[in-house]
């Protein structure tokens, strides 16, 4: 008898120890009073329990997004694309203008160096066929280190390509009054224009005197490129107002300018394409 009560008593201790083996009992003080043993979820389950709770308060699942919380996710990145685009634009044509007023800083630097050399004197047109290169001239003179500087970087073909770059004043009526002695071309027997040159010196009023600008030319159809002179009285050759509605103008006394269409009249040009290639009158 005292057998089977040693076997039942080890059975009920070990079946005692591995169901509670888990559980955790704590006490707030040691005091007698205090001890208020109280049995906890095992740890695992205590685990789960916890996780499903915090998801619950959260108001999250475990199937992520629902439908309409992707759709506003969309439609908010659609308002914010909308809203960054045309900003993006805009600084892109800014930081283009920028290097456009720099390109032409560098010409008048160059042209100003080349006149210095030649009584004052800056030749536009200088060959037989009566070309207006003034580019050429300055670049294979030393006066310009690279072909980059002689054209606009906004505008086709937005490369260095013979008869596409900026444009230089040419007949000069546009500046009337002030082109006396200022404008000196030799002309051949057919009228063509054999040499050509600005003569600085004798220019009165330098900071407001039109030397180069941004160039547009529609002679080879609708889509306008750039071309080395701009004659400022139509209807072909003439500035174009391509960096937010204004061009950038290279004076007599080497500043650059961003000019509106209704400023021009103020420097004696009275006539420009706009950005759709339409020509505007002042």
């Amino acid at each position: 008898m005292n057998g089977m009560r040693n076997h039942a008593g080890t059975i009920l201790h070990d079946w005692w120890t591995s169901e509670f083996a888990n559980y955790e009992v704590f006490t707030e003080n040691t005091s007698p009073r205090n001890q208020n043993p109280s049995p906890t979820l095992p740890r695992s389950r205590r685990h789960r329990t916890h996780a499903l709770i915090t998801n619950q308060d959260s108001g999250t699942s475990a199937a992520g997004f629902t439908l309409i919380e992707l759709l506003v996710v969309i439609a908010i990145l659609a308002i914010l694309m909308a809203l960054l685009f045309p900003a993006l634009g805009k600084m892109k044509d800014g930081a283009l203008s920028t290097q456009c007023i720099g390109n032409l800083r560098q010409v008048g630097v160059a042209g100003q160096l080349y006149a210095a050399e030649h009584h004052g004197k800056w030749h536009t047109v200088d060959e037989p066929n009566g070309l207006p290169i003034w580019y050429v001239i300055l670049l294979d003179g030393g006066y310009l280190s690279s072909e980059k500087s002689v054209f606009c970087p906004a505008w086709n073909p937005k490369k260095y390509e013979a008869w596409r770059t900026y444009g230089v004043t040419w007949r000069g009526e546009a500046n009337a009054p002030d082109n006396l002695g200022v404008i000196e071309y030799t002309l051949a027997t057919n009228f063509h224009v054999l040499e050509a040159s600005i003569n600085l010196m004798a220019i009165q009023n330098p900071s407001k005197y039109v030397i180069m600008a941004d160039s547009y030319t529609s002679r080879f159809g609708p889509n306008g490129v750039q071309y080395p002179i701009v004659q400022g009285t139509g209807p072909f050759d003439e500035m174009h107002l391509r960096h937010q509605k204004r061009a950038n103008i290279l004076f007599a006394d080497g500043h650059v300018s961003a000019l509106a269409g209704t400023d021009l009249p103020e420097v004696g040009w009275h006539v420009a394409f706009d950005l759709e290639g339409k020509l505007q009158n002042f």
